[in-house]
């Protein structure tokens, strides 16, 4: 009965470490979980399922009408928590999303380009970026930067400030956004690749340029940010009252 959906899985922890339990913080009476959830539920012909390692995010998330499956606490990544919850629901999916549960302002139609170019352009994997024009973002770790090429493959993903640019001649860097969308094949072969720059740089996207495979990168019109500090949800506040 699945055959011609996009499922969306939102792989969603309860510790972080910048921010105690940040997907429960209530922003304008809901949850920054809440506000991915129902940015994501709006995905044309789509199921939208939380995986979670917190019996609390499940309760929270059932009281929003939310979908949520508990997955093990010993696994390692938001792609093994997708991973667990494909291998148990054998549907035949037309793309597999997994969309990071801290993306509050991720609007319904940047998932929407990202799974175009999978399900109607045959591209086994596509995230997606946008133009930042912001040097002391540049410069911060916790902003992924990707490199991209003529045709918009990523060649590169790093923590790190590149392309190397000084402030007097900085223009602008690509600002990777977490979302991933793959051909349902290859998410399985994504679970066995192994990384050594995967390891070094923290971003596990980087064992699939490393081991050869391409994502595909839709460039979105404005700027969204993750929730993972203070002063995110700050920003997050702010843009909702405008």
């Amino acid at each position: 009965m699945n055959k011609g959906k996009t499922l969306i899985i939102i792989p969603a922890r309860l510790k972080s470490t910048r921010l105690e339990k940040k997907l429960l913080i209530k922003v304008k009476g809901k949850t920054v979980l809440e506000y991915t959830y129902n940015n994501a539920k709006k995905v044309k012909n789509s199921s939208v399922i939380i995986a979670t390692d917190s019996k609390e995010i499940v309760r929270v998330a059932e009281s929003f009408g939310g979908k949520a499956v508990l997955t093990p606490d010993t696994l390692g990544s938001g792609t093994e928590r997708v991973l667990y919850i494909v291998e148990r629901l054998k549907g035949d999916y037309r793309s597999i999303v997994n969309l990071q549960a801290d993306e509050p302002l991720l609007k319904t139609e940047y998932i929407e380009r990202a799974v175009d170019l999978v399900e109607n352009h045959r591209y086994l994997i596509s995230s997606l970026a946008f133009k930042n024009t912001n040097y002391e973002e540049f410069l911060d770790p916790n902003n992924v930067k990707v490199i991209l090429d003529n045709d918009d493959y990523a060649l590169y993903f790093s923590r790190a400030p590149i392309p190397y640019q000084t402030k007097d001649n900085f223009y602008f860097f690509f600002h990777h956004v977490g979302l991933y969308c793959y051909n349902p094949d290859f998410l399985h072969v994504f679970g066995r690749l192994k990384s050594y720059l995967e390891e070094l740089e923290r971003l596990e996207q980087l064992k699939i340029l490393e081991n050869g495979y391409r994502i595909k990168i839709a460039l979105i019109d404005e700027k969204t940010i993750g929730i993972d500090t203070k002063d995110d949800l700050i920003k997050f506040n702010k843009i909702l009252e405008e």
